[in-house]
Parts: structure tokens; sequence; C-alpha cells
């Protein structure tokens, strides 16, 4: 049997799905690429037309969800929530 792994990897690759449901790694870090895209847009926008204190906030929380057995199956549904 493999060793378990203790470090959690920030990834959702098919790999790490697959680790995770064998057992050899406790969980992965999903990233949410979209909000990345979309918080890094708004803010080039609201800069080039000067209304950059529209913005909601100075910190974006981009999304992360933490994959384990459990919520492997349903973590993408939380994960790719609009803003």
């Amino acid at each position: 049997m493999k060793e378990r792994q203790e470090a959690v990897p920030p990834d959702d690759s098919a790999e790490s799905l697959e680790a995770i449901a064998a057992g050899t790694q406790y969980a992965s870090m999903a990233q949410n690429c979209f909000k990345w895209g979309y918080y890094s847009t708004k803010m080039a926008f609201l800069a080039a037309v000067d209304r950059l204190d529209e913005m909601e906030s100075t910190t974006v929380d981009s999304g992360v969800v933490m994959v384990t057995k459990d919520n492997m199956d349903t973590y993408a549904e939380e994960l790719f929530v609009m803003p």
C-alpha cells in the first residue's frame, strides 16, 4: 500500500482526484480560475474608466474549495458559483 500524502496541493487534476479516491492523498485545493479572470477583467475595466473605487473590496477572494473524499463528487457545484 502507498503511503498517504500529508501535504495538500492546489490542484484538482484527474491524478489528484484519483489519489484522493484511493486514499493516498487526503485532500486537494481546487481553484476557481473563472473568478480569477472575472475579477481581474472587472478591476482592469474599472481602472481604465477611473471608477476603481466601485470595487466592493480591495481584497478579492477568487474562490478555493478543499476537495476531500467526502465532497469530490460535488465540490464543483460550490466552486463555480457565479460572482
